[in-house]
């Protein structure tokens, strides 16, 4: 890959998103390309309680999710830095997330998807992609940056490490 031309990063908003957004700047400001930043939301039409609630209640809901998420990914850049190159948010609804950031990489032409590792917070399976993130790498036509969610502060680590000397204990 030459040069990135299109960058994709697509966020939850959780945890695991955080460090993806800082590397997902770092190529934006080295390649000076086009950034997508997309979020995907629960449909809640297709959760098991959708039947017994009231369409319009659904409706309202997704609404308001999407303009939730929207508010969120703006506010992730300041209005100069949106302006220094060129930005696009997008949400989309979706049951399966997966599905939904490859059908936007490919009808945007992405070039680079950057997503988080997907940080469980299980040390199980802290070593993992989460399943998302796992879904696009087997599925996608372009080259797809897995970050690592950034490393606990060491005022966290102390505590985190204190609470596991209890546990053990």
């Amino acid at each position: 890959m030459e040069t990135v031309q299109n960058l994709l990063i697509a966020m939850d908003l959780g945890e695991s998103s955080k460090a993806a957004f800082a590397k997902a700047r770092e190529l934006w400001d080295r390649y000076g390309c086009r950034l997508h930043v997309l979020c995907v939301v629960q449909n809640p039409f297709s959760l098991p309680w959708a039947p017994a609630a009231e369409p319009h209640v659904l409706e309202t809901l997704v609404t308001q999710m999407q303009h939730d998420a929207k508010r969120s990914l703006v506010a992730l850049l300041p209005a100069h830095e949106r302006e220094r190159y060129q930005v696009e948010f997008a949400v989309r609804t979706g049951t399966r997330p997966s599905d939904e950031i490859l059908a936007y990489a490919a009808a945007h032409g992405i070039d680079l998807i950057v997503m988080g590792k997907g940080n469980h917070g299980n040390p199980e399976v802290a070593t993992e992609v989460g399943s998302v993130t796992e879904a696009v790498m087997r599925r996608a036509a372009c080259p797809v940056l897995v970050v690592p969610p950034q490393p606990r502060s060491s005022d966290e680590g102390t505590q985190h490490d204190a609470h596991v000397r209890e546990v053990l204990r």
